[in-house]
């Protein structure tokens, strides 16, 4: 009984005793709690911006693709803190970018610093604007809005930056389509050019840009703000017998001329000679671009010098001798006035629509208008509407300044330019408000018959002399060849008729169309002929001339 009485003890007393471990256990572990958040750990990898095998610690360009990303144990990465101070961060979803690192002297270091943020940042609230920085934190502190979700040591890597020299060309973009993208071969003494600066350490590093005429040594150099790309040269006026001047500079950052020019002018502007202007960029290292010239290596700029204050305006097509005719008739024809004293500028040669003239210059505003202002008179005779752009865009400043001019037209009988003729020819010359639409049928083909008439006005013509259409007898070069589409003016009120068609004998045409009309200042004398081809009969182109020049105030 005894024995059996302890084996039960036993029993029930290691029972008891495993019982009691089991509780004990129990109560010291619980496997339903989490364990607390780990951080998130940050990396960087740098790959030069040229895709190249330099080195990642080797010195760069400023142009840096920076990669980063980062692991959590417990977790996933939604974002980054990046900062290149340490102390002022900036939120991201990237894993890159291409950063464009400012340089600040001849070599810069930047150390670039990366964060990551896990995903229990969901416990501190979403992500706003105003989590995009930049925010201020000191690595190793726990942040108020992000705690640990932000990996408190960041990755981070030092960035040599090696400046680069900044480089620069010619680029010149003109305001009317079809003009030269360079200097003309010849110009007078106003002149305008453009360019383009770049620097891989941004274009924001060129601090200044330098130009010379004709000499590159350094007392040649004129400095101009890293911020201008377009400049106006203008001669100023030679003494007697000097061939080399200084030139006003007018400097800008689109291609228009600025109220005054620089204080400090360009030396060796060489007049009635070629020329070459250099250019050069620096930036703020002091680092120098190699030098561009204009123009280039084997093309040439002359400069011609004005002889006077008369300009005739070539813009003529048709192959006969009009340009030798009016030269003798400002030479010897009575216009003694103006002999050896006027310049000739040919604005049609290398002309084939859309292309100008290979001496018209890029810009019509400031360039052409303001090579006009050299002059108070200008003559301008053409064969087609195809610069009508250009009369339109610089005859009314040419005005304004107190220009006159006299403007000789013949229109072919249907326009290609594209260009709204009646608009253009209102808007230069103020005289007229339109052409008849259609040519005046002097004969069933538009032809004018030799000896046909333009007749002075019985009132506003008084003084101006018949003009008669020539024949072989009258001017036997040229004048068996054809004289056609001529167009009636409208003109605007207030001007004043100077010329009419004769009458038709066989009634193709009512009354006498006007072809010639000035304005009531004697500003401006438009004439729908060409000129050259009216000097038959008495031969009294002449004494036009010599009596439209009177009107305008040249004598």
């Amino acid at each position: 009984m005894k024995n059996r009485a302890s084996r039960l003890f036993s029993t029930c007393g290691f029972t008891a005793l495993v019982f009691l471990l089991l509780i004990t256990g129990c109560s010291k572990e619980h496997p339903s709690q989490p364990f607390g958040n780990q951080s998130p750990q940050s990396y960087i990898a740098l790959y030069p911006f040229d895709d190249s095998t330099q080195p990642s610690f080797a010195k760069t360009t400023s142009r840096q693709h920076l990669h980063w990303w980062g692991e959590d144990p417990d977790g996933w990465i939604i974002g980054y803190l990046f900062s290149f101070d340490g102390s002022h961060w900036y939120w991201t979803t990237k894993n890159d970018s291409i950063f464009a690192l400012t340089i600040y002297g001849t070599d810069t270091t930047y150390t670039f610093f990366v964060s990551s943020v896990d995903n229990s940042l969901s416990r501190y609230g979403l992500i706003t604007t105003s989590d995009s920085g930049p925010i201020t934190w000191t690595p190793g502190t726990i942040h108020p809005r992000f705690g640990d979700a932000l990996d408190p040591t960041p990755a981070s890597v030092r960035i040599p930056i090696k400046n680069t020299p900044p480089e620069v060309r010619f680029e010149m973009v003109g305001d009317v389509f079809g003009t030269p993208l360079t200097v003309p071969e010849t110009t007078f003494t106003v002149v305008s050019f453009q360019w383009v600066g770049t620097d891989l350490d941004g274009n924001n590093t060129i601090a200044k840009y330098s130009i010379a005429l004709n000499d590159t040594t350094p007392r040649s150099w004129l400095d101009l703000p890293g911020i201008v790309n377009f400049v106006t040269l203008k001669a100023r006026k030679p003494a007697q017998g000097q061939t080399v001047v200084d030139a006003d500079v007018y400097a800008n950052v689109i291609p228009q001329l600025p109220q005054a020019p620089l204080p400090t002018p360009i030396h060796n502007f060489k007049l009635n000679s070629e020329n070459v202007l250099y250019l050069r960029a620096e930036d703020v290292s002091g680092a120098k671009s190699a030098i561009a010239r204009m123009p280039a290596e084997g093309k040439h700029w002359y400069v011609k010098q004005p002889k006077g204050d008369l300009l005739i305006i070539d813009d003529y097509s048709v192959t006969d001798n009009s340009a030798q005719f009016y030269s003798s008739i400002f030479d010897t024809l009575g216009m003694s006035h103006f002999a050896g004293a006027y310049d000739v500028w040919d604005i049609k040669t290398g002309s084939r629509f859309p292309q100008k003239g290979k001496y018209v210059p890029t810009w019509i505003n400031p360039t052409f208008t303001e090579t006009l202002k050299l002059f108070k008179y200008i003559f301008w005779y053409t064969s087609d509407e195809q610069d009508f752009d250009v009369a339109q865009r610089s005859l009314p400043e040419f005005r304004k300044g107190g220009g006159k001019v006299l403007f000789s037209f013949n229109l072919p009988k249907s326009y290609s330019s594209g260009i709204n003729v009646n608009q253009a020819l209102k808007d230069f010359s103020g005289v007229v408000d339109s052409l008849g639409a259609d040519i005046i049928p002097t004969t069933s083909t538009g032809f004018v018959l030799p000896r046909t008439q333009v007749v002075p006005d019985s009132l506003g013509g008084e003084g101006y002399p018949l003009l008669v259409r020539d024949d072989f007898t009258s001017n036997p070069v040229d004048g068996g060849k054809v004289v056609a589409n001529l167009r009636e003016l409208y003109p605007s009120v207030g001007s004043v008729i100077l010329y009419r068609l004769q009458p038709s004998s066989t009634g193709a045409y009512p009354g006498m169309p006007v072809l010639g009309v000035k304005d009531a200042q004697n500003s401006f004398i438009l004439i729908g002929i060409p000129l050259y081809r009216f000097n038959g009969g008495d031969k009294n182109v002449g004494a036009f001339f010599n009596r439209a020049f009177k009107d305008l105030g040249a004598y």
